[in-house]
This record gives C-alpha cells, sequence and structure tokens, in this order.
C-alpha cells in the first residue's frame, strides 16, 4: 500500500495538468517516505520542509493532512528506508531520501 502527497501552492507548477498539487512525495509500506525533489525549490530537506509549509497538505485521494503528520511519516520511515539501497536518481539530505526525477 502507498499514498502519493501533494502541497497546493503556487510557489511551482504541479508536474502534471492532472496532479492535484506539487508532488511532495510517496510513503509505501515497508519502503518508508521518498520525497519528490523540485530542483531549486525542494532539493534539499531544509527547502523540502519550506514547500510544505507553503500551502494545503493533501493525498491522492484529496483527503486534507496535517504538514506535522506528513513529517511524522518521514521520521517514522528512515528505519524502513535504511534497509534498502539507493537507485538511479536518488539521494539523502539530512536523514530523508530524495527522488529527482518525477515518479508517482
Amino acid at each position: 500500500m502507498s499514498t502519493n502527497y501533494y502541497v497546493q501552492t503556487d510557489v511551482i507548477e504541479p508536474d502534471g495538468p492532472d496532479d492535484p498539487g506539487v508532488h511532495l512525495g510517496k510513503w509505501s509500506s515497508g519502503w518508508g517516505f521518498l520525497a519528490r525533489a523540485h530542483p531549486g525549490v525542494s532539493d534539499t530537506a531544509e527547502r523540502w520542509r519550506s514547500l510544505l509549509a507553503s500551502g494545503a497538505v493533501r493525498t491522492e485521494a484529496d483527503v486534507p493532512v496535517a504538514p506535522q503528520h506528513l513529517l511524522e511519516l518521514v521520521r517514522a520511515g528512515r528505519r524502513e528506508q535504511r534497509r534498502h539501497q539507493l537507485f538511479g536518481g536518488q539521494y539523502e539530505d539530512d536523514g530523508m531520501r530524495f527522488e529527482s526525477r518525477p515518479f508517482c
């Protein structure tokens, strides 16, 4: 099971016309949270947290999510991520795992 998270903001445009906002990343059971890196906007943990705070956060099913809840998921997933290697386009910053390419 997995869930994609989006922020509704005017900081940058969504990846695609059907996206409900700017993709923040995806939580996957057994894998933890993978953050979507938008170059120059959310490509570090600090910048990602700023993007998170820039608007309303919702899931792909349009369920509202408190930013603090998403941060807790990110922290909780760090243990799961340590078991998995980084793949092409992925990197870590301040304990967060990022993907530099669009994904869903």
